[in-house]
């Protein structure tokens, strides 16, 4: 389910304004993908596909004047082997209206890392 609200125009020219906004799209599209779910060796790779075409749509959707990036890790975890996933993103970019957001989401099954790039147009 998307966010309440999109942001206000203005902010459609700077990504780091939009960060709260895209976190709410991230966290929707990961808890509607993978909440309830155990972790499925043949299903990972159609869920990391799900998430990252549901974010960059709804992105794409409601803020057209970026370029999105999005990368979606998932990784078993379990009580006895929990996941320790660092993830990193640099870039060369205008700070003032490119960005990035990372989000991390657990259960007891798995982990989910998704990261999304802005780019101004």
């Amino acid at each position: 389910m998307p966010p309440s609200s999109n942001p206000d125009y203005s902010s459609c020219y700077n990504f780091p304004a939009l960060i709260d906004f895209a976190e709410s799209i991230i966290q929707d599209s990961v808890v509607k993908t993978l909440e309830g779910k155990n972790y499925d060796d043949k299903r990972v790779s159609t869920q990391t596909n799900s998430i990252n075409s549901d974010i960059s749509k709804q992105l794409s959707a409601s803020c057209p004047n970026f370029k999105y990036i999005v990368s979606t890790l998932i990784v078993k975890t379990s009580e006895d082997k929990p996941a320790n996933i660092v993830q990193n993103v640099g870039g060369t970019w205008s700070e003032g209206c490119d960005g990035v957001v990372d989000l991390t989401w657990e259960s007891e099954a798995m982990s989910c890392v998704v990261t999304v790039m802005g780019i101004l147009l």
